[in-house]
């Protein structure tokens, strides 16, 4: 039994994108749901960067490219693919929306979830200003007679 069957959750209901509200796939109407609250909330004319696994999470299943899991919905977001575990979205245009609703209970769950995440404190919104700069390493006199090249001025 799946952990989000064994809690009896009724529908919820999700304002989507129109272009996502009739469409068979689940997981896509809460991804969708999900980018058009913080778009929403943060502006639709930024870039919004995601990790892979929290993109697959949303959808529950796994995806390994985003432009053809995505393929329908490319006229309204601009999906980008920066690294194998890092993927951008950026909305064309404010899309109108309309309230479906969900009932199957792990998508209820998965839902819960983000807003969860998304009322916490602990969510990190921008981790660069958490993460210290690297400082430089100096070589030692020993070390720098086989690095050469990776100092400057080979000193």
């Amino acid at each position: 039994m799946h952990a989000a069957e064994r809690f009896k959750t009724g529908p919820i209901r999700l304002n989507v994108p129109i272009f996502v509200a009739y469409d068979d796939d689940i997981g896509k109407k809460v991804f969708f749901a999900f980018l058009y609250r913080i778009a929403n909330q943060y502006g639709f004319n930024n870039e919004y960067t995601m990790q892979a696994p929290d993109v697959r999470y949303l959808l529950r299943e796994y995806v390994t490219n985003p432009h053809v899991t995505f393929e329908d919905q490319l006229s309204h977001v601009r999906i980008g693919n920066l690294a194998s575990h890092v993927w951008s979205f950026r909305w064309l245009t404010v899309p109108a929306t309309v309230e479906v609703e969900i009932t199957e209970p792990k998508f209820c769950a998965t839902w819960g979830y983000v807003l969860g995440r998304l009322s916490s404190e602990q969510l990190v919104e921008d981790i660069k200003d958490r993460i210290p700069a690297p400082e430089a390493q100096i070589l030692d006199k020993y070390d720098r007679q086989y690095f050469r090249y990776t100092t400057k001025n080979n000193m």
